[in-house]
């Protein structure tokens, strides 16, 4: 039998077998968390998915997220570490996902906040268009006064970033409340805000803000970024939401108010991102990523970051790294007006120390002229395999064969990461900076369009299985033809294998540990047959 000239690791799994079950909707489904100062965060799902109550009937159902009109409404909940985790559902074509964060513990004043993180994916090769729309109703009822905001006074307008809310009695009965919506310059301002009353004649006891025309690009994930506090008085709940807006501006994902979010969830807000109007532009701007196992080598080892000044007038920069593991060089500089220049930042030995994890390091770009600071990060990615998961035809439901193979990855732990592949001309791009390619089964489209992209595929996946990369192919039976185009195996047909009783004949392949041998095959198994080497 002929073998390749090539040593490759090549993985077919079905479906079935990688599958979790899909999640029950049960009605109504409660989980709760308390803040470091006993305000509690409960979150309910069920006709849509919000803080329930608060502490002493702060909230009656508020912070709801409506795209085009609907309401978000997750499956189910569960709770991780200090975030309550929503379900993936599927709005105007979507991926929509939600989690609650509540601070352990405070830093300085800070610290009595619900954040919600809102992550809106488009799945799918066309543009969505949608609004997005968050709606509260306060415990305060027909009490309901507006405290204060951004700007000095005490009614609600578009330009706020932040404004508060209470009852008629300050410091007892319902908490001190504030609403913290967008940040100023952010992409996505508000273009729809009001306070109004509710059906029992209650005095502007109900919250709605919206953003319109909010477009989200094929394969592209925004977020929206919400924070909910809960004071014991006026005075605190100003404290607490000009705190906030102070520690977005900045960017520090170290601080309480970004505390757990990765670089990537940062990067994609829209409502709270700062947009820097600075002459120096620094590219890339997305976030960098190298990867490697403890001790290294990491590749790559540094990352180039073009300096250009678009300005009319010269300017001064300096670069700085936050974290030891990284230097830079040349670490400042002068630009003439049209000007641009390159910095390197490099990892140091100090990276050969740091455990098995992701590890974050900003690092700051300063135009000294204007005082304005740019944060780019270099993400470390230690003993963590990332695998590419191409989605363009599959069927990404909630509870169907993708979400279900992903939700079975993340259920391993932390030592994955995935990214997903939407338009099968970017593979060549994308699959580099991953050691795992995964192919879930592509149901929406045919053997012969699949055989065709394997053709296309075929010198970059023969290229990335030789260097020890590894493809993961999810097939229920005849949607082989990325495999076959490619030519990573000749399978002349496949027939159902369910209910079948299998012997496992490489019992020290890793694929198969503990698999009893024989053993019988579950449903939508199939067998292929191959030619090796043909």
């Amino acid at each position: 039998m002929a073998t390749q000239n090539y040593t490759y690791y090549l993985v077919i799994v079905l479906s079935a077998i990688l599958a979790l079950q899909a999640l029950p909707c049960n009605g109504s489904t409660l989980e709760t968390l308390t803040g470091p100062e006993g305000f509690i965060y409960d979150v309910s799902t069920g006709s849509g998915t919000c803080i329930a109550e608060g502490s002493s009937d702060a909230y009656d159902n508020a912070y709801f997220l409506r795209i085009n009109g609907v309401n978000y409404n997750a499956s189910n909940l569960t709770i991780s570490g200090r975030n309550i985790i929503g379900t993936t559902e599927i709005l105007s074509g979507l991926r929509v996902t939600r989690k609650l964060y509540v601070p352990a513990s405070k830093d300085g004043a800070l610290g009595n906040f619900g954040r919600w993180y809102d992550s809106l994916q488009n799945p799918t090769t066309s543009p969505i268009t949608v609004s997005v729309e968050y709606f509260c109703n306060l415990g305060s009822d027909a009490s309901t006064v507006v405290t204060g905001s951004d700007n000095g006074d005490t009614s609600v307008e578009l330009t706020d970033q932040w404004f508060a809310t209470d009852d008629m009695w300050d410091g007892s009965e319902d908490p001190s409340l504030a609403h913290i919506m967008y940040l100023t310059g952010a992409p996505e301002p508000i273009d729809y805000v009001e306070l109004s009353g509710g059906p029992y004649g209650e005095v502007g006891d109900r919250i709605t803000w919206r953003y319109d025309n909010v477009v989200i690009k094929p394969g592209q994930t925004i977020a929206f970024l919400t924070f909910a506090v809960q004071e014991k008085n006026r005075a605190a709940s100003f404290e607490e939401a000009r705190g906030i807006i102070d520690s977005l501006v900045t960017g520090n994902l170290s601080s309480v108010a970004l505390r757990g979010l990765s670089v990537g969830e940062y990067m994609n807000l829209v409502n709270l991102k700062p947009i820097s109007l600075d002459s120096l532009q620094i590219t890339p701007s997305e976030d960098s990523i190298s990867a490697g196992n403890e001790g290294g080598p990491f590749d790559p080892p540094s990352v180039v970051y073009t300096l250009t000044n678009d300005g009319a007038t010269a300017l001064n920069w300096a670069v700085e790294p936050n974290v030891p593991w990284l230097d830079v060089n040349p670490k400042s500089g002068s630009l003439l007006a049209g000007k641009s220049t390159t910095v390197t930042v490099s990892i140091n030995a100090n990276a050969n120390i740091l455990p098995q994890g992701v590890h974050i390091g900003p690092v700051s770009f300063t135009n000294l002229t204007a005082g304005v600071v740019h944060k780019q990060y270099l993400r470390l990615m230690i003993g963590i395999r990332r695998v590419l998961i191409y989605t363009q035809y599959s069927n990404i439901a909630v509870g169907c064969e993708c979400d279900n193979t992903i939700k079975a990855i993340d259920s391993i732990g932390t030592n994955f990461s995935t990214t997903e592949l939407t338009d099968y001309t970017k593979l060549s791009s994308m699959l580099p900076a991953h050691q795992i390619l995964l192919i879930p089964e592509q149901e929406k489209t045919t053997l012969a369009t699949l055989f065709n992209i394997g053709k296309a595929w075929a010198p970059v996946l023969q290229n990335f299985v030789s260097q020890g990369g590894i493809v993961v192919h999810c097939d229920y039976g005849q949607k082989y033809g990325i495999l076959t185009g490619s030519g990573l195996m000749n399978i002349t047909t496949s027939s159902n294998f369910s209910g079948q009783s299998i012997n496992v004949v490489a019992p020290d392949d890793p694929i198969v540990q503990g698999v009893s041998s024989p053993y019988t095959a579950s449903r939508y198994s199939s067998h292929y047959y191959t030619i090796e080497g043909g």
